[in-house]
């Protein structure tokens, strides 16, 4: 922070996306050397070619999240549409100087060049450090966010499967309840469809459904099947997991479909229920969950920010 009002009016833009600590921390920061800022947030138009852009909020709601978080921090700011991303920095007299983080100096270094080949002189460029994650492993970012990898407090959500995990009773009571709707059909997910339990994989496989993972073990309510079906589908990993537990092995082999996507269907030698738990933990926002609720039939789960903070916190 510099703390020293430096400028009348600062630039600077973003998606700002999911709302997040970074964001805080970067308009806190540019807000700390002038008395006002141009915030300009981007188009629906400027993030079709973001990663995981099917789950990005309206531009009206991310609007809404930055001028609300101004007026809480007492911070003097104009809000502004950007179509582009040189939005007023390329007007006479709009704003003094642009603040911008590690990850967009570029852009801002491509306004500097605009202005000078239109005579105007360079503005100054402040640039604030990133926000890391809670684990130091990569930005706190609304990709990462959209891609279910952390919380907009920056705390990664797999940390909590690096490790074999028992379920003590309450927990097992509460995963024992649907974490979803009951379907007929599956609906088409922003991003990719699993599915866990013997059941319902076979369901799938017959309706022709499509699916991106499925996760099954020779078992329904514990009592090995013999499935003409699922035996006509190609294995291809193999992983242990026991009643009430979520090895550290079949979380290591779904963090491995999430990275590369290079295979279809998991065997799990135990019990694969709680596959369906770590799944939630490690999916995109948006994707959807399939497995079997006795008596009653197949579950849809859809993965939200709610969904992934409630299964954290009682998994910790």
């Amino acid at each position: 922070m510099i703390n020293k009002i430096l400028y009348k009016s600062v630039g600077l833009g973003g998606t700002f996306d999911h709302f997040h600590d970074g964001h805080k921390s970067f308009i806190r920061y540019a807000a700390s050397f002038s008395r006002e800022l141009t915030i300009g947030v981007t188009t629906k138009k400027m993030t079709l070619s973001k990663s995981f852009n099917k789950s990005i909020e309206l531009s009206w709601s991310r609007s809404k999240a930055v001028k609300n978080f101004c007026a809480q921090e007492g911070i003097n700011a104009k809000i502004i549409e950007l179509n582009d991303i040189f939005g007023p920095t390329i007007e006479p007299k709009s704003v003094q100087a642009i603040a911008c983080t590690t990850d967009t100096v570029s852009g801002a270094d491509r306004i500097n060049e605009v202005r000078s080949k239109m005579s105007m002189r360079e503005l100054p460029i402040h640039v604030h450090k990133i926000l890391l994650d809670k684990e130091k492993l990569g930005p706190i970012n609304s990709t990462r966010i959209r891609a279910g990898e952390i919380d907009r407090e920056g705390n990664v959500y797999a940390t909590i499967l690096n490790k074999d995990l028992r379920l003590n009773e309450t927990q097992r009571n509460y995963f024992a309840k649907p974490q979803g709707k009951l379907a007929t059909i599956p609906t088409d997910p922003y991003y990719f469809t699993c599915v866990v339990g013997d059941s319902t994989l076979e369901q799938f496989v017959l309706n022709k459904w499509k699916y991106d993972l499925g996760i099954f073990d020779g078992r329904r309510e514990r009592v090995v099947v013999n499935s003409e079906t699922l035996n006509k589908l190609k294995i291809d990993e193999k992983v242990s997991s026991t009643p009430g537990e979520i090895s550290e092995e079949l979380s290591k082999v779904l963090k491995k479909w999430i990275e590369t996507r290079d295979f279809k269907h998991i065997f799990v030698e135990g019990e694969e229920d709680l596959a369906a738990v770590a799944l939630i933990l490690l999916l995109p926002l948006g994707s959807h969950i399939y497995y079997g609720q006795p008596n009653e039939g197949i579950i849809e789960m859809i993965v939200t920010e709610g969904l992934k903070h409630n299964v954290s916190e009682i998994l910790k």
